[in-house]
């Protein structure tokens, strides 16, 4: 479901979620409330034509711009920078302390801008928590 600007999607270790990205706009994936990850837990399938940031219980994804040489002359070669190509897709895989993500990553409108992730099974423990408790508490 949509939550403002974040997409957000109930976690299970056995479903790819699909993001949609665009050249020039970059994705925050919000890990879970206590969840850590490190650059090198973090794999990326396409590493040249995607950029990838872990941060604070963040990783910030988006499409690279490619360098192309394009020459204007036999003697002068130029760098020019094109956005990613419009069919590009990757993988990426977040292990996190707590949870492992599978992400697909790919070129195509709307863009989401954020995404985050709510835990049936903690929502479930917490219900049942906070019931015990009521239950414990009448006489």
């Amino acid at each position: 479901f949509q939550h403002g600007i974040s997409l957000v999607y109930p976690y299970s270790q056995d479903l790819a979620y699909p993001i949609n990205c665009q050249p020039l706009e970059g994705t925050e994936i919000i890990l879970g409330p206590g969840e850590f990850t490190t650059e090198k837990d973090v794999i990326l399938g396409d590493s040249d034509r995607w950029d990838m940031t872990v941060g604070d219980g963040v990783v910030l994804v988006k499409p690279a711009r490619t360098p192309q040489t394009v020459s204007s002359g036999p003697q002068d070669p130029v760098p020019e920078v094109h956005p990613g190509a419009i069919n590009m897709a990757t993988n990426m895989h977040i292990h996190s302390n707590l949870h492992n993500y599978t992400i697909l990553l790919r070129i195509r409108k709307p863009v989401t801008q954020q995404v985050e992730w709510y835990f049936p099974d903690d929502t479930r423990a917490q219900a049942a928590a906070r019931a015990q408790a009521l239950k414990e508490q009448q006489p």
